[in-house]
């Protein structure tokens, strides 16, 4: 419930300033009619996200059922628990990877390979 509540505590703080008049981009009526181009561009865009974390939904409820029914709770509940610090590695790789993206990208457009090789071992270390 505490959860819950929190979540709808903060839903509505963040909705009050959108509407306000304080906020630089605010929700109005003209901004919330659905643009079926826009739709489609970022269906196009989240698409393969979404078909990514689905598979990743259906291998951890098959990896969860066959736990369950070849070891038992202790089993699954060992296994959340290497999964929990596996996504804490997973995380902070992907948030390396993201942080150097843009430094890797723009001295590649510049064709700088020094400064691309730089990023690449300072993101590696």
């Amino acid at each position: 419930m505490a959860s819950i509540l929190a979540e709808a505590i903060t839903a509505r703080l963040a909705l009050s300033y959108l509407f306000s008049g304080l906020a630089k981009e605010r929700i109005t009526r003209q901004s919330l009619k659905l643009d079926w181009g826009t739709s489609l561009n970022v269906l196009k865009t989240g698409i393969p996200s979404l078909a990514m974390f689905l598979y990743i939904r259906f291998v951890l409820f098959i990896h969860n059922r066959l736990f369950l029914e070849y070891g038992g709770v202790v089993t699954l509940a060992a296994f959340t628990i290497v999964g929990y610090i596996q996504g804490l590695f997973y995380m902070l790789a992907e948030g390396i990877a993201s942080g150097i993206q843009p430094l890797i990208s723009f001295n590649h457009g510049q064709r700088n390979n020094k400064n691309v090789r730089k990023a690449l071992f300072m993101g590696l270390k």
